[in-house]
């Protein structure tokens, strides 16, 4: 008999599944394995799907292309109501028999009042779905990054949030690029804030090796490909600060993107940028990185190129004066330093920090996620791909503390990955 599915217990068995497979992982111990994977826990038993299996390195010549031919290391099981009988008589019994050489079993009951109980909320606290960035419109590294055709792909695909750089030019455009100077790229030379969007227009992108016939877009030509997608929930423009971002130029970002300003979000590691676009414009959704300010990335050498000059008395890259001696525990420093950051922006902005930022601070004992979370702002972490392995093992782990959105270079992959913990 097939048991309906009901969102809750889906949700718990997911939410336990990844903290398993991190922990897993990490320590290098198993494989984690969600339903559906029959076991027959005893001898010419009857298989069994439980919720999720843990079977140790040392015990996978029981898994078969078919079925795990013997006890799990560990079986889980999330019971429902209905299937209480079910699930603490025959197959607790039998999993408790398969137990005998060893082997540890658990179960975890989901009571109606549970549920009762989270459907009033209007959040729920187990939903740890993420929603996955299209990093400079990549969708598997096809296009230039930040291309018009790109963008396209990325548009005809479904895409629901693509990411673009964007860089003012002379004139009131803004030229999709990343780089401060053209010949990292493109077929031209010099810094492209000097430049006129015809300028850049008659340039073209240098990709795997050779100038391609793929020009240089322009912000405009970008608005005018996403209007009328239905599909695509944001666009991200990623604003880059290699010159004065000035009322002039802010006014002009905002001109362009009017026409679709509700899918829209502009983002910046210029904290004053940020708040202007905000007084500009209350409407205008906004998302601010950290990286001038805070950095865990740090090298043998005295001085840095870019801010944050500094390495702090707690070891990371930090000009602010809570850095310059230790004063307390790293969790005390790492709070303080959070609530200065949030006070550096408008409310309702979103929060794109260095997904390596985030395990080095959950790791000292700080939850900047949680953190964030408790000041009604979301959390997107960047950038991870599903082609590292030590990617995926913190993409997990931080879907496990309920990061809103992850940057990637390829969607579907980390969605594969992540499994059906993602959506893009």
């Amino acid at each position: 008999m097939c048991t309906r599915l009901q969102p809750l217990h889906q949700q718990l068995v997911i939410f336990l599944a990844t903290l398993l497979k991190i922990f897993v992982q990490l320590h290098q111990l198993g494989h984690v394995l969600p339903a559906p994977v029959a076991m027959r826990a005893i001898p010419n038993g009857n298989a069994r799907e439980p919720d999720i299996l843990f079977l140790a390195t040392e015990h996978l010549d029981r898994l078969t292309e078919t079925e795990l031919n013997g006890p799990a290391d560990l079986v889980i099981e999330v019971i429902l109501t209905e299937s209480m009988a079910r699930d603490r008589g025959d197959k607790f019994y039998e999993y408790q028999e398969g137990a005998c050489a060893n082997i540890g079993c658990s179960t975890l009951e989901m009571q109606s009042r549970i549920h009762s109980s989270m459907s009033t909320s209007d959040k729920d606290p187990i939903d740890s779905t993420v929603l996955l960035i299209h990093h400079s419109a990549n969708r598997g590294r096809h296009y230039p990054p930040s291309s018009l055709q790109g963008l396209k792909a990325c548009l005809d695909a479904r895409a629901r949030v693509v990411e673009v750089d964007v860089i003012p030019l002379v004139g009131g455009d803004f030229a999709l690029f990343h780089d401060e100077r053209l010949e990292h790229g493109t077929d031209g030379e010099g810094d492209v804030i000097s430049r006129t969007a015809l300028e850049v227009s008659r340039l073209h992108h240098v990709w795997q090796g050779t100038v391609s016939d793929m020009g240089v877009g322009l912000l405009s030509q970008a608005i005018t490909l996403m209007q009328g997608d239905t599909h695509l929930q944001e666009l991200q423009l990623d604003l880059k600060a290699y010159g004065p971002l000035t009322d002039e130029v802010l006014e002009n970002l905002l001109r362009l993107i009017e026409p679709v300003k509700h899918q829209v979000r502009v983002t910046c590691v210029a904290d004053w940028a940020v708040r202007r676009l905000r007084a500009l414009d209350p409407d205008v959704q906004i998302g601010f990185d950290p990286l001038l300010y805070f950095d865990v990335q740090t090298t043998e050498r005295e001085a840095y190129a870019d801010p944050p000059f500094r390495v702090g008395a707690y070891g990371y890259r930090d000009d602010h004066p809570l850095a310059a001696r230790a004063w307390g525990t790293v969790v005390d420093y790492l709070a303080a330093r959070a609530d200065a950051l949030h006070a550096q922006v408008p409310a309702n902005t979103m929060w794109y920090i260095d997904a390596s930022v985030l395990a080095a601070t959950l790791d000292a004992g700080f939850d900047w996620i949680g953190y964030l979370h408790g000041q009604g702002a979301q959390v997107a972490a960047w950038t991870l791909d599903a082609q590292q392995p030590a990617d995926v093992v913190l993409a997990r782990r931080l879907v496990a503390m309920a990061v809103d959105r992850i940057t990637t270079n390829d969607a579907p992959a980390m969605s594969l990955v992540l499994d059906s913990l993602a959506e893009f």
